[in-house]
């Protein structure tokens, strides 16, 4: 049977019957009944693994596609054991992954080195607004280490530099597979967005976007081009999410009801004698401070910098000076990132959604010690969402805190806590069951259970370390999203935005409710407050000329349409 090369790329697989594969191009064997002609394949193969890529215009198929498109064709072949290649470690050519990185400043320091590494992928082009800033190292504070910046790493001498990633997108001869994306929150989006309109495929760092609408039309474009996306929450891949989940879904604690997630800024100075253990706030933090914008900067904007490509669909405003949301200091302004909520509770809120099987509220409130300002986020946030029963599991309360606020209940449980333990859990998740308590902290990683009457020793020999056997063994954040690009299956990446788009819009429902100062109750299909239109204007955010978004499609037929009748009467 001879298989033509245009015809598996369109059909994705052929109905095989013993004989023998002609089209010596592919790396791929079928059901070969005579030993004589494996034997010359393989040995034409061997011959031909040094040829040379063959252009656009000869295989009317670029060697991105081809990967997708061979992955597709398992079920009628079988994958050229890698050592008839070259060795048990050889990587043919056509399998490394060419990606490009946008936002080069100092979470890429880190970030693209160890994917690059990890994952085998070659660095082929890098974008930042600021062709200086990515030349100096970092230092990570989670960590204290030191890192290359970017733009000095050997790794990526060979990479290609750009300082808008349009016109990086727009460069066909790069070839790019994929794109990594840690800009800061307000250019995620956009990016994302442009990029999956040129079939790319998406690692876009937490949160995903700004407002609701924009992740929306992001996760339904994900859907319908195919391609693999992932948010980048490098704990998802941690064997304690799996075995908390388990725990959790196994009956260990029995029903969850209730979850509360606290968020400590443990930079703060912690003390093991008062309750809660830092001081809540910033003191000096006032309505007035949260309304104000940057007092103007008198120098020019600095040599490298293109500050209207930094400011991107944010609103225009003056360049406020070094140290002044540019490189760093961004995630305290409602524009560009949203507070501690935006930072962490995609972290802390994965292991709820990953445990509880949750994808959409029903309601969000939330408070601050003030009521919102207009430019910048609380100094602490209270969020109270309500989500509904699933399947097996009732419905259940989750409550959010930051700014080193605690929730009151088992306060006897994260004191205990406090003065075991060095950092005092300053990052943590309680799971409040009905025959127990489950602790889990992300970072450092750990978790533990707790009777629901103090003094009891219910779980004193339970088995911690218990092998999986629900979920799978991770193989790790970074190579689940590429290995999905070369198996052309985005369902392997581990935080698709049908994942984390849900997670991301649940965050942003709680700030939208604080910046609204009422309680949203939530209609997920058609993406609007029930009843409280003057929300419109913090789902949908706001955009600067020839910056604007597409709507997403609504109503959403993926979510239930049980709450539009409600959202009829209200209007």
């Amino acid at each position: 049977m001879r298989v033509t090369r245009k015809k598996l790329l369109r059909t994705g697989s052929v109905n095989q019957k013993p004989g023998k594969v002609e089209d010596s191009k592919f790396l791929l064997v079928g059901n070969l009944t005579e030993k004589s002609t494996t034997q010359i394949w393989v040995n034409k193969m061997r011959k031909k693994n040094d040829m040379k890529k063959p252009t656009k215009k000869k295989t009317d198929i670029s060697r991105r596609k081809f990967i997708g498109a061979a992955a597709a064709a398992t079920s009628a072949f079988s994958i050229v054991p890698s050592h008839v290649l070259g060795g048990p470690k050889h990587t043919s050519p056509s399998e490394i992954l060419r990606i490009a990185g946008i936002g080069c400043g100092s979470h890429a320091a880190f970030f693209f080195p160890r994917l690059i590494q990890q994952t085998g992928s070659k660095m082929v082009a890098l974008c930042d607004v600021d062709t200086e800033f990515p030349k100096l190292p970092v230092k990570r504070t989670s960590n204290l280490k030191d890192y290359l910046g970017v733009y000095s790493n050997p790794l990526f001498s060979s990479a290609k530099r750009f300082q808008h990633y349009q016109e990086m997108l727009d460069k066909d001869d790069l070839d790019i597979d994929a794109v990594l994306i840690a800009t800061p929150d307000h250019q995620h989006m956009p990016i994302s967005i442009a990029a999956m309109n040129k079939g790319k495929h998406v690692y876009c760092e937490k949160d995903l976007g700004v407002n609701v609408y924009e992740v929306r039309q992001a996760t339904q474009l994900a859907k319908s081009t195919g391609v693999v996306t992932q948010m980048g929450i490098g704990n998802h891949g941690r064997i304690e999410l799996r075995r908390i989940a388990e725990a959790i879904q196994t009956g260990v604690i029995g029903e969850v009801t209730e979850v509360n997630v606290w968020c400590d800024d443990e930079w703060v100075p912690r003390k093991t004698n008062t309750w809660p253990p830092r001081t809540v706030g910033r003191r000096h933090y006032t309505k007035a401070h949260s309304d104000s914008l940057h007092p103007p900067y008198e120098d020019s904007v600095p040599a490298g910098l293109d500050w209207k490509a930094w400011l991107g669909p944010a609103k225009e405003r003056p360049y406020p000076g070094p140290g002044n949301l540019h490189a760093r200091n961004w995630r305290g302004w409602w524009d560009f990132g949203g507070g501690r909520i935006a930072d962490i509770g995609c972290h802390a809120l994965d292991w709820v959604f990953f445990a509880l099987n949750l994808k959409y509220p029903l309601s969000a409130e939330a408070k601050g010690r003030f009521e919102a300002g207009k430019e910048r986020a609380a100094d602490w946030l209270n969020v109270k969402w309500e989500f509904p029963s699933r399947q097996k599991m009732p419905a259940v309360t989750v409550n959010w805190y930051d700014g080193n606020t605690r929730p009151e209940k088992y306060r006897y449980i994260q004191e205990e806590l406090n003065k075991v333990d060095n950092d005092g859990w300053a990052r943590s998740t309680m799971f409040i069951g009905t025959e127990g308590i489950l602790v889990a902290q992300f970072y450092p990683t750990r978790w533990k259970l707790f009777p629901l009457k103090k003094g009891s020793k219910k779980y004193a020999k339970f088995n911690y370390k218990k092998k999986l056997s629900i979920f799978p063994y991770s193989k790790g954040h970074n190579r689940a999203f590429t290995e999905g690009i070369k198996a052309g299956d985005p369902s392997i990446s581990q935080c698709g935005f049908d994942y984390s788009g849900p997670l991301s819009e649940t965050v942003l429902l709680g700030i939208a409710a604080y910046r609204t100062g009422k309680k949203l109750e939530w209609d997920p299909r058609n993406l609007k407050a029930i009843g409280t239109p003057e929300a419109d204007q913090f789902l949908k955010g706001e955009y600067r000329a020839g910056w604007a978004l597409p709507s997403p499609v609504l109503p959403d037929n993926n979510y239930p349409a049980d709450r539009e009748h409600k959202l009829k009467d209200s209007q």
